[in-house]
């Protein structure tokens, strides 16, 4: 009902709220723009092929990200945008009340933008530019909660998350071109897993694997049944280590310490546990210097797609056809969130298959 609610509001506020619209992005000489994207990492990772395409196109434009503090590490060192506005918890919805709503909106009317991109689908950051003054916007429109845009593109569920935030551009005449995810690791985040990686014995090591087996945590939001079973991993990671002779890294944050412990304690064979120890930016560099990632549907998954290693994702409640690896050396591997905690064959054995062909087709492994 409150769904309901708010897409027959949104409908109604729309004609009230809409102000006729200035030129086209294409068609200033410098715009000064403001992409929203608030939330999750893994949702802001997935519009860095968006601001790659934007950059591209408007290489002169000054593109200023909007994005949550739990999302901000995904853009930095990303080339294609200038300037982060941290917006806090606004952008996360039921964690943000009316007094941080309106400071976020006067720090976006400070900034004098020309145009704003929203790639977010609830209807009060549709609503942020209007009342932000900014005089072009466009975004997505889902179910009618595209308040006040010039341009609105409907979501589609068979369409994925990036390619949606893609068609926004699509839309108002951009060439978007071979588009994929980026994250560019620093020097300095490339060198400190440099050291760690030669100090734990692996930096030569082939194949070097990549598991993250937590995920499904974000704030306010929490759906653990993402995850792949432990007893899954478990038994994932003694047949890498028995067969592959593989160099086994368990990654991710701080909220995935308790399931590698599970893991690596059940363990017979050698792996370097580095959840929780890492900064995301780490995290990156040390995903890019492995020849292959295996996770659950979640940010370090994407990251993994962002940084060019192959990757195989393994999801459970959530599409793939929306959320899946956004790129082409990929393999997805569904898992039933119904059965209990025991290994389950036919799973293990799609994903081991996976790696065997994604390694082999991997130079560095040779």
């Amino acid at each position: 009902m409150k769904s309901f609610l708010i897409e027959q509001l949104s409908r109604i506020l729309h004609p009230l709220l809409y102000t006729e619209p200035t030129a086209p992005p294409l068609a200033s000489e410098r715009p000064n723009i403001l992409v929203i994207k608030p939330a999750s990492l893994g949702d802001v990772l997935m519009s860095t092929a968006f601001l790659a395409a934007l950059r591209a196109n408007l290489p002169h434009a000054h593109v200023t990200v909007l994005v949550t503090t739990w999302a901000k590490e995904a853009l930095v060192g990303n080339p294609h945008c200038d300037e982060v506005i941290d917006s806090g918890t606004v952008g996360f919805p039921g964690l943000y009340g009316f007094n941080a709503y309106r400071n976020c909106v006067s720090r976006v009317r400070e900034q004098s933008f020309t145009h704003c991109f929203v790639l977010d689908r609830s209807s009060l950051m549709s609503l942020l530019p209007r009342l932000a003054g900014i005089p072009w916007r466009a975004g997505l429109d889902s179910v009618g909660r595209g308040i006040a845009l010039h341009v609105g593109v409907p979501c589609r569920d068979d369409r994925h998350e990036a390619e949606l935030y893609l068609d926004v551009l699509r839309k108002v005449g951009f060439d978007v071109t071979k588009p994929h995810l980026h994250f560019r690791p620093q020097s300095s985040d490339a060198s400190e897993v440099s050291n760690l990686l030669t100090e734990q014995g692996l930096a030569e090591r082939r194949p070097l694997i990549a598991i993250h087996p937590g995920g499904g945590r974000n704030p306010g939001d929490e759906l653990l049944s993402k995850r792949w079973s432990s007893s899954n991993f478990q038994a994932l990671t003694e047949s890498l280590g028995s067969t592959l002779k593989a160099g086994i890294l368990l990654v991710g944050g701080p909220d995935d310490t308790p399931i590698a412990e599970v893991i690596q304690n059940g363990a017979t064979v050698s792996m370097v546990d580095v959840t929780g120890k890492l900064t995301f930016a780490q995290l990156g560099a040390l995903i890019q210097h492995c020849h292959l990632f295996i996770g659950n549907d979640s940010s370090p998954m994407h990251l993994a797609v962002a940084v060019g290693t192959p990757v195989i994702a393994l999801f459970g409640p959530t599409s793939p056809q929306r959320f899946g690896p956004f790129g082409a050396r990929s393999a997805v591997v569904r898992f039933a969130v119904d059965r209990d905690k025991e290994s389950t064959t036919d799973e293990l054995e799609a994903v081991l298959s996976a790696a065997r062909k994604l390694l082999d087709s991997s130079p560095d492994c040779d």
